[in-house]
């Protein structure tokens, strides 16, 4: 519901400046059936307003609303297992789907084909650098400030940070822990879900291990085996180390006490807000209704 024009519509339909609208099919507005029926139920229904679908050549009712908005949904289950079933086709020839990493360009060899790569020569030194420079003892920041002091830009053309380099090894990411470097392209190594208490706003969650596909290509390796073991060696233990760090750390004294109340106080401050947000809420709707009126 944060897009754009659903906003737009929101504000028209709150506004009254139509009484109906007209698209082609409620897959135009949304295959997502819960942005549907929200749109239908709290925007435009209780303002009066009705939707004209052109392809039916119908205004929908309630009844027409639930089965136009089950069969977007199912478009949309549809669509995303045909776009799987061509990335898997992809894959299983040999080739490379998603962005190209940093040392990396994409390739054309005149058929037409997507999915080719080749070393990108420049940037493969800068991953060299990276993996030796590190394997010989260098801290992240320590090579970032390097590479500022080159004038080397970072793969999305700004300055380095540790973050690039060292990444997360939760999702496997940043230049070292990128086993592309290696010839082990790793397709569905992350995955996108919306979170619907958040806006449907995306997030990033490691993939599952039972869909990744990997392709191996031995031409493309840039890190010998023996580097990129001894680096994957090094992280390895430095996150042991930090755990090891962490477990040590005390709590603090108030959190340690067996009369602890503070997840109370926590929850009751947290009921405080969430009742003010609804009452704000509650009275810029009846200000807006006597505007209105």
């Amino acid at each position: 519901m944060n897009r754009e024009g659903f906003m737009r519509i929101a504000e028209a339909a709150h506004n009254r400046e139509f009484s109906v609208l007209m698209v082609e099919g409620l897959e135009r507005l949304s295959r997502n059936r819960a942005d549907l029926f929200q749109l239908y139920d709290n925007v435009l229904k209780s303002n009066g307003i009705r939707i004209y679908v052109a392809r039916s050549n119908s205004i929908i009712d309630d009844t027409a609303m639930m089965l136009l908005a089950w069969k977007a949904g199912e478009d949309l289950t549809q669509l995303k297992q045909q776009v799987r079933r061509g990335q898997n086709a992809v894959i299983s020839d040999g080739r490379l789907c998603g962005s190209t990493s940093y040392g990396y360009r994409k390739r054309h060899d005149g058929t037409g084909q997507n999915g080719l790569r080749e070393v990108f020569e420049s940037e493969a030194e800068v991953v060299r650098r990276i993996f030796t420079e590190y394997e010989a003892g260098c801290s992240p920041l320590e090579i970032a400030k390097g590479l500022n002091g080159d004038g080397i830009p970072s793969p999305r053309g700004k300055t380095w940070n540790p973050g690039v380099i060292l990444g997360n090894g939760r999702y496997a990411s940043g230049i070292l822990r990128n086993r592309s470097y290696r010839g082990e392209f790793v397709w569905r190594r992350t995955q996108k879900k919306s979170d619907s208490k958040r806006g449907n706003r995306l997030f990033v969650q490691p993939g599952d291990k039972h869909d990744q596909m990997i392709v191996h290509k031995p031409e493309l390796a840039i890190i010998p085996d023996q580097l990129f073991d001894a680096v994957q060696s090094i992280l390895m233990d430095s996150q042991v180390s930090r755990v090891a760090d962490i477990s040590k750390r005390r709590k603090p004294e108030y959190l340690q006490r067996e009369d602890n109340m503070w997840p109370f106080w926590r929850e009751l401050q947290r009921t405080f807000w969430v009742s003010r947000l609804r009452r704000l809420r509650f009275e810029g709707q009846r200000v807006r209704q006597q505007q209105e009126d």
